[in-house]
């Protein structure tokens, strides 16, 4: 559910996002304020944690820092590297091809632990992905000349997905969804900043009639969502997180039929279906442990059927 959730939120921030590029935002901007936004949330929800402990002192994992470090990294390359793709793709194909991130977290998860690859995940990954293509509509996209830059920029994007989906299962497991989170969105926006302190004070800073929507895409659709989907792959394990994913694009359609009054085709309630098949028949079949984690605050967990 948390996942789910999680997917709900970033098509919420989608759909505003989408209409503030609209009005003349630029995408890196946006990009840029929803993690600083996000980093400045998760300070604060830290600060109050911290305070709300009474001075009991929390237990510290110093040797996971790498890894908080480059769940930030991550997260900004997988931001970054979405709104490129778009910017030189159509949008069907980028979103095609950020889906490629549980194929992705699949194979490590398999390399790692030296498993083979069953019939019923295979299964699950390409009905999944299929149901992404239909929801879409990419049989119906005009493609022209396919950029090789976009395609490259949208596999960076599912790489990057896949990346902060297995660090954020395992820097959440031993920090707890919050303080990971705050660490790895602090990383991130410091990286914005120095790129944005080259190029000078953003254009969206004098846009103050755009901060309620700006505020929505910070809050609802990176904040609440990432603090989600980092807790739920911390259970469910990365591979499952990383494929629930695929429901953005089903929640894109469904809050595009309701708000903006655009039609869903027989195609994409096809693909929903299909989606939602191969996430159930990924998650029945159980077949990857979570990612393994160490450190005093992990919690013993039972093993999971192979």
């Amino acid at each position: 559910m948390a996942v789910a959730l999680a997917a709900l939120l970033w098509s919420v921030g989608a759909v505003v996002a989408s209409d503030l590029f609209d009005r003349g935002v630029s995408p890196m901007e946006l990009v840029e304020f929803r993690t600083f936004i996000t980093a400045a949330c998760l300070g604060a929800v830290v600060l109050w944690m911290t305070r709300a402990r009474s001075g009991r002192a929390s237990p510290k994992v110093t040797a996971e820092w790498p890894w908080l470090v480059c769940f930030g990294l991550a997260i900004g390359v997988a931001n970054a590297s979405l709104f490129f793709a778009i910017d030189h793709l159509p949008v069907a194909v980028a979103i095609v091809l950020q889906n490629l991130a549980p194929a992705f977290v699949v194979m490590w998860v398999l390399l790692t632990t030296r498993r083979m690859l069953s019939v019923r995940v295979a299964g699950g990954l390409a009905l999944s992905l299929a149901g992404v293509i239909f929801v879409v509509q990419l049989p119906t996209t005009p493609l022209g000349d396919i950029d090789a830059l976009g395609v490259i920029f949208g596999i960076t994007t599912a790489a990057g997905v896949a990346a902060f989906s297995l660090l954020g299962a395992r820097t959440c497991r031993i920090y707890g969804s919050v303080r990971a989170n705050a660490v790895a969105f602090g990383v991130s926006a410091a990286c914005w900043a120095l790129i944005q302190a080259v190029q000078g004070v953003p254009s969206l800073a004098s846009r103050t009639d755009l901060l309620p929507e700006v505020l929505v895409v910070g809050v609802l659709g990176t904040f609440a969502p990432f603090l989600l989907f980092a807790w739920g792959t911390a259970r469910l394990g990365p591979e499952t997180g990383a494929l629930s994913i695929s429901l953005e694009p089903v929640f894109a359609a469904a809050l595009a039929w309701i708000w903006l009054g655009q039609s869903l085709a027989g195609m994409q309630i096809l693909g929903a279906v299909a989606i939602l098949a191969g996430i159930v028949r990924v998650q029945s079949a159980s077949p990857l442990p979570p990612v393994e984690a160490s450190g005093p605050s992990q919690r013993e967990q039972a093993p999971r059927p192979v």
